[in-house]
């Protein structure tokens, strides 16, 4: 697994920064997608919060607020205490499983094989839109964490006892 795996909610909330009060929709995304923008509005819309955009030197779509230069633990206070995440990265999706946050995914054009197969894992891949016609339903869909943490629990354990094992090969 991911080394984001490693570490626990609980391990990453002791270095977390928190900043926001207020309830919001924290979106994370490598690149402009015109999808993105349109599942952002809709969002915004249903939930009639405020929208932080986090990542890059640019904004990647309209947000009510685009902190810039935050490091890694401002990274993970956001995360942790966003309403709802929208992402199209493997690491805002990895962090919203990990803080077990609602998201929606929004597909990168490339790169997506480590997304798809986490969501694959974690029995999330009807997490992933195609079309902002498909924002409501997907707000209405509780994700039963249970389960999920199960199966990553699973997934965690194993990458890890292999890593040990790999590790004792070596000494």
């Amino acid at each position: 697994c991911d080394p984001v795996f490693l570490l626990s909610a609980d391990q990453y909330r002791k270095i977390s920064k928190v900043k926001e009060k207020e309830k919001y929709i924290l979106v994370y995304s490598i690149n402009k997608d015109p999808l993105l923008e349109q599942v952002v509005d809709r969002v915004s819309e249903i939930l009639k919060i405020k929208v932080i955009y986090v990542g890059g030197f640019a904004k990647k779509c309209k947000s009510d607020k685009f902190p810039r230069g935050i490091g890694p633990r401002e990274f993970l206070g956001y995360m942790d205490n966003a309403e709802v995440i929208i992402t199209s990265s493997f690491h805002g999706t990895a962090f919203s499983l990990i803080f077990n946050k609602p998201f929606i995914v929004v597909p990168p054009k490339l790169n997506r094989l480590r997304l798809d197969s986490i969501l694959e894992i974690a029995g999330l891949s009807n997490r992933t839109i195609s079309s902002s016609d498909e924002v409501e339903s997907l707000l209405m869909q509780n994700i039963e964490y249970d389960v999920v943490n199960s199966k990553l629990d699973s997934f965690i354990s194993s990458s890890k006892q292999y890593l040990n094992e790999s590790i004792d090969d070596i000494i």
